[in-house]
C-alpha cells in the first residue's frame, strides 16, 4: 500500500482554532524519512494593534495522516515574514536556516537543540563569523558545512554540534528535503502514473466514472477539483499489441482544488500533491 504524504491545509489548518490566525503555510519542501514527514511552517496572528509571526516545526505520520508533534521555534513580534529553510537531516538532528543563522532541532521531539548563540558559545571560533545567507551553507550526504565570513569552511557534527575543518566520521548519511519549484514547468507536474500493477493519480468525480470505461484520460487543467485515486492495472492483448486496462478504482483522499502530482522521476513510496486554496493569482500553493 502506498504511503501518502499530502502537504495540505486539511492537516495544518485543523490546528488553527483562533479566528485571528491565518492557516499555516510551508517554508519550502518537506523532508521524508520512512513513514515520517517533517515540515517548517509560518502562521500570522493579527489584531487591530499587534501582529505576530509564529514559526513551527511539524512531524507527520504519513500512514495515519496525522500530526505527531508541532514545535514552536520562533515568535516574531510585528509579523515580518523572512525566508527560512530546511537544510537537511543527519542522524537525529535536522538543520534549519533562520534569518539569524543555523538552528539544530531534535528529530524525535521537535525540541530546539541549538540556535546561533548556542553554537558560537560551544564553538568560540565561530563568534561573529556565522553567515545568514543560504549560499554559505551546503548540505550533502556528509552533513552540514558552512563557509564563515572569513572564508573558512567548517563541518558541523550532528550530535555534539562541534565544528571541525574535516568531515566528521562515524555519522549517518545526510538527507535533503524534496526539491521542487512553483516556477517549474509541467514536466514536474502530472496527473499520476503506474507503479507495478497499480495506477495512482488524480480524478474528478466524472473522470472516475469515465476512465474505467474508456481506459484513457487527458491532461490536467489546473482549475478543477480532483481527488487522489488508485486502480488496478492489467495488460490485455489487442491487435496492435498489449493495452492497459484499469479497474477497481478507489478514492484515497478528499478533493483538492487545481491539484497535480509532483513528478519524482522514480517509483514513489510517497505522493506529493501540489494544490491551491483559491484560483487566480491570489491562490496559495500547498
Amino acid at each position: 500500500m502506498l504511503r501518502l504524504l499530502l502537504v495540505l491545509p486539511v492537516l495544518l489548518a485543523s490546528c488553527a482554532s483562533d479566528s485571528e490566525l491565518t492557516a499555516p503555510s510551508s517554508f519550502g519542501a518537506p523532508i521524508r524519512i520512512g513513514n515520517r514527514a517533517y515540515l517548517l511552517t509560518w502562521q500570522r496572528s493579527s489584531t487591530l494593534r499587534t501582529s505576530k509571526l509564529f514559526v513551527d516545526f511539524w512531524a507527520f505520520d504519513t500512514v495515519q495522516m496525522k500530526a505527531l508533534y508541532r514545535s514552536r521555534l520562533q515568535t516574531v513580534p510585528g509579523g515580518a515574514l523572512e525566508e527560512r529553510f530546511i537544510l537537511g537531516v543527519q542522524d537525529k538532528t535536522i538543520w534549519l536556516l533562520m534569518p539569524d543563522g543555523p538552528y539544530a532541532v531534535a528529530l524525535d521531539t521537535g525540541a530546539l537543540a541549538m540556535n546561533p548563540d548556542d553554537l558560537t558559545r560551544l564553538n568560540p571560533q565561530l563568534r561573529g563569523l556565522l553567515p545568514t545567507s543560504k549560499a554559505a551553507y551546503r548540505f550533502t550526504e556528509t552533513g552540514l558545512a558552512v563557509k564563515t565570513v572569513d572564508a573558512q569552511a567548517w563541518h558541523l557534527h550532528p550530535e555534539t554540534y562541534l565544528v571541525s575543518l574535516k568531515v566528521p566520521t562515524g555519522t549517518g548519511r545526510g538527507m535533503l528535503p524534496a526539491e521542487y519549484s512553483l516556477q517549474s514547468t509541467s514536466r514536474l507536474l502530472e496527473r499520476g502514473g503506474t507503479v507495478g500493477d497499480q495506477w495512482i493519480g488524480l480524478l474528478s468525480a466524472k473522470e472516475s466514472v469515465d476512465f474505467p470505461k474508456q481506459h484513457v484520460i487527458g491532461g490536467l487543467d489546473f482549475q478543477s477539483k480532483r481527488a487522489l485515486y488508485s486502480a488496478q492495472v492489467k495488460p490485455v492483448e489487442a491487435d496492435f499489441g498489449p493495452k492497459l486496462r484499469y479497474s477497481e478504482f478507489k478514492a484515497l483522499t478528499p478533493e483538492f482544488l487545481a491539484p497535480s502530482v509532483l513528478n519524482q522521476n522514480q517509483d514513489p513510496k510517497s505522493v506529493f500533491i501540489l494544490h491551491k486554496d483559491m484560483l487566480e493569482e491570489k491562490g496559495r500553493f500547498f
